[in-house]
């Protein structure tokens, strides 16, 4: 064999090694993990979060609506991304309409059973200052013993820029509060819920006497059993004249 052909015989297992020692690089980079963006555990005098609680108690079937809050103190903010938690047992939300203190929805308002979540931006000027950013809808679901909690999860960051106008490379946020809610139940024969048992609640369970469905289907059907009958009249009569 000349040295010509065994040149190219050493060339072309030279570009082979080279090939695959390429390959197993690449391989590695797209295996390595990313990093994630560094969160710190408590930013002092960043900025704040907070659910405002309900003025009082909420009742089974009842819609009623809590404020997702922000105040910035003595920063700029750019973007919230927010991540709220709650048990699904006894909350649903409903809706969520974005309030204009941040109101460039980067992610818009992402609602499963049990968490909600979004993410907003200043738009082209950072904020500064105290406002709303979300309002949630929820519906009670069911009533216990001890407050409900609407609560932040620790996936929660807010980014903002320093006094320079330099971007932070970490979250700014300083301290976040949840909300209690209390659910309880109505007083049985209570079927316009308003709070007492008396006259008005008399009519409804007359006017539905006698249908029947699905337990609970109509206020009337007191003791959830799909039917309207003397049963119900039975537990109206010895609530009558009860306040809540």
């Amino acid at each position: 064999m000349t040295w010509q052909p065994r040149l190219k015989i050493i060339g072309l297992t030279i570009s082979c090694i080279i090939l695959v020692a390429g390959l197993v690089v690449s391989l590695t980079a797209v295996r390595k993990p990313q990093r994630a963006l560094p969160v710190a555990a408590s930013y002092s005098g960043g900025a704040i979060l907070s659910v405002s609680s309900p003025t009082s108690s909420v009742y089974t079937n009842q819609e009623f609506s809590l404020t997702v809050n922000l105040n910035t103190q003595t920063h700029k903010v750019t973007a919230a991304a927010v991540y709220l938690t709650f048990p699904s047992a006894n909350l649903e939300v409903k809706s969520a309409t974005i309030a204009a203190f941040l109101p460039t929805p980067l992610i818009p308002p992402q609602i499963v059973p049990g968490s909600v979540s979004f993410t907003l931006g200043s738009g082209s000027t950072p904020k500064s200052g105290t406002g709303p950013l979300v309002i949630l809808t929820f519906k009670a679901l069911r009533s216990q013993s001890a407050p409900v909690l609407v609560d932040f999860n620790p996936q929660t960051q807010v980014a903002g820029i320093d006094p320079t106008g330099k971007p932070i490379s970490e979250s700014i946020l300083d301290a976040k509060t949840g909300a209690t809610v209390t659910i309880k139940d109505y007083l049985p024969g209570d079927l316009n819920h308003d709070g007492k048992v008396d006259i008005f609640d008399y009519n409804p369970l007359v006017a539905d006497f006698g249908k029947t469905g699905t337990p609970g289907f109509v206020p009337a059907d007191i003791d959830k059993n799909g039917k309207i009958d003397i049963f119900d009249y039975n537990i109206l009569v010895a609530n009558f004249g009860k306040i809540q």
